[in-house]
């Protein structure tokens, strides 16, 4: 119990590290993080794929165009114990007149409180280290450090991402950079759900971003058990603001293994 707690603090004391503004593969994932890590033993393989609909058409700041860019993450989840759970990413890109692109990988781990903790509510933290090729990222190498916390009451969840990211390679001022995400969904009995997801960018603190510099998006979700070990994810999702992609239709398929 002691040393859960140590490690879980841990985790947590990184948020106070200091934090600059990154842009590193985003857009390559739009998922809320849950405290729901599987059972001891279970590996998940996960294919998140969006298409952008309507973005940005020309390359800005030397990042890529995201107009009819179609964006892929390849995921593979194991869960070590009852509250820790390890991730590998693999991302791509393809866009008009360019090839299918690889665009860097990934490494998270979660940390979830223990049910022995009797928490009101699930809490936990996720770790994750990127790596991006240019013209997809500002920073070769950054670090995001993600807290969760989820309510559940009946049918409905609630579920709140208070993202920070850091800047790990390449020049950049000390800057705390929020990227919060959240989530309400409504389930249908014990295989089908809707959401209304938020996505969003704020910027540095201390940098003033205007509303349209910001990120900000909206995505109605729906998720369905096609079997016991088999998951289908779609949305579509809408930027708020000139910075924000503008129509982006998402897909998601996640195949459990093993338990």
């Amino acid at each position: 119990m002691i040393r859960k707690v140590i490690i879980f603090a841990l985790f947590a004391f990184c948020a106070l590290l200091p934090i600059s503004p990154a842009r590193a593969q985003q857009g390559y994932e739009f998922e809320v993080y849950s405290t729901d890590i599987g059972v001891k033993g279970a590996t998940e393989i996960e294919l998140n794929s969006n298409f952008v609909a309507k973005g940005r058409a020309e390359t800005d700041e030397g990042f890529a165009a995201t107009h009819h860019a179609l964006r892929s993450s390849l995921e593979i989840s194991r869960t070590l114990s009852s509250w820790i759970q390890a991730t590998a990413y693999v991302t791509a890109n393809a866009r008009p007149g360019h090839a299918l692109s690889y665009v860097g990988n990934r490494a998270k781990i979660t940390a979830v409180a223990p049910a022995s903790w009797k928490l009101p509510f699930g809490l936990g933290v996720a770790n994750e280290l990127s790596y991006a090729r240019a013209p997809f990222a500002e920073y070769t190498w950054a670090y995001e450090l993600t807290p969760i916390i989820a309510i559940k009451a009946g049918q409905v969840s609630v579920i709140f991402n208070p993202a920070f990211e850091r800047g790990l390679s390449g020049s950049g001022e000390h800057h705390i950079e929020l990227e919060p995400r959240a989530k309400i969904g409504y389930g249908f009995g014990d295989d089908a759900a809707i959401a209304l997801e938020y996505y969003g960018g704020l910027g540095g603190i201390g940098e003033n971003y205007t509303l349209r510099q910001q990120r900000h998006h909206l995505f109605g979700k729906f998720e369905s058990e096609v079997s016991s070990r088999l998951e289908l994810g779609v949305g579509v999702g809408r930027g708020l603001t000139r910075s924000s992609d503008g129509w982006v239709i998402t897909t998601a398929l996640e195949y459990r293994l093993g338990r």
